[in-house]
């Protein structure tokens, strides 16, 4: 296994637009049953391409890390799965070195520096043939890839310790996760926690690691606008429908065509996740009650929070007009990518 990994990496350099080292990922008629009976995601279609990122976006409960963890291959005993997943055409397990897949939380120990985790996780995960030379070359590689290079002998870090900042341990997560060259990633919230300047710098190394002509897929929450600005594509789910799939600039016209166009100045992903979050009705409802009460602020503005129609009633439309407007073309592209049924190896 140590010459297969020579071998990737001489095809990456040799053949960055091979199919033999790239991962085209597609889903089709995807739906999923806990126990065969509550349905929690309902004929969900979609696809990502090598060196895009795809965001998979909608409020808490939607079904983001069911849709990520299905795709995946992660679903436990009592998940049943219908529909189509695909990965250059075939439908075939996610072997081991294809994919990489870090959760929401990674526990690294925080008395190791940054070279020592990366390095000792790399004797874990590659093979016991792998020689000294080559396993330096990979761990370089790896902290290269994400821009870590000044951190290396920095500590984890932990509550006694000081070390790495928020953002920097999720980079350190992602080296970890390159370290078996993956041509698949799946990320679960990689944002989660951090502020806008991490996860602005979490989601641009994400796009880097793209460039290498890796497909990229994650589950994120309400993102800034200028981290949004970074993910190709989006897929917007709501109580496990499919509301949008498609390019991120097409979102903006997607949803004024609906007639619920984004507001100048306000970001697109609020906006979305605004539309499309039944807990608004629930703020909408308590702000009423509010309003309704005597009081002595001439300047609060009831109309701030209450300019929208009910969210079902929006996502009744939204869902409407994605399915007539929006699905037959996201179909027809994966049945594009279905028959392009070219060589993957591992």
């Amino acid at each position: 296994m140590g010459d297969d990994w020579r071998e990737l990496k001489r095809m990456d350099e040799e053949q960055p637009d091979s199919d033999t080292v790239h991962a085209r990922l597609s889903w089709k008629n995807l739906s999923v049953y806990v126990n065969n009976e509550s349905q929690i995601l309902h004929d969900l279609c979609g696809y990502v391409e090598p060196g895009r990122v795809c965001a998979i976006m909608g409020p808490s409960g939607c079904g983001k890390s069911t849709l990520l963890d299905c795709l995946a291959g992660r679903t436990s005993k009592n998940i049943t799965v219908t529909g189509d997943i695909r990965v250059n055409g075939r439908k075939q397990k996610i072997s081991y070195g294809t994919a990489a897949y870090l959760p929401q939380e990674c526990d690294l120990l925080g008395t190791l520096t940054v070279s020592e985790t990366i390095y000792y996780s790399a004797k874990l995960r590659l093979p016991s043939n792998t020689s000294a030379k080559d396993l330096q070359r990979i761990v370089k590689d790896a902290i290269e890839q994400v821009g870590l290079q000044d951190s290396v002998y920095t500590p984890i870090g932990n509550w006694h310790q000081r070390g790495l900042s928020g953002g920097e341990k999720r980079r350190v997560s992602i080296a970890i996760a390159l370290l078996t060259r993956p041509r698949l990633l799946f990320l679960d919230e990689p944002t989660s926690g951090l502020d806008s300047a991490s996860s602005f710098h979490v989601v641009s190394t994400l796009r880097n690691l793209g460039r290498f002509g890796r497909t990229i897929l994650c589950s994120i929450h309400q993102p800034s606008s200028e981290v949004f600005r970074l993910f190709e594509t989006v897929c917007l789910l709501t109580t496990g429908r499919q509301v949008y799939f498609g390019n991120q600039p097409g979102a903006l016209k997607f949803f004024e065509r609906a007639g619920f166009p984004c507001p100048t100045l306000q970001n697109p992903a609020d906006h979305y996740l605004h539309c499309i979050n039944s807990d608004f009705d629930t703020v909408k409802k308590s702000l009423k009650t509010v309003y309704s009460l005597p009081r002595h602020d001439v300047d609060l503005e009831e109309d701030i929070y209450l300019p929208m129609p009910n969210v079902s009633d929006v996502v009744q439309t939204l869902t409407g007009a994605y399915e007539s407007n929006e699905k037959p073309a996201v179909v027809a592209h994966i049945e594009e990518i279905n028959k392009q049924v070219s060589g993957f190896r591992r």
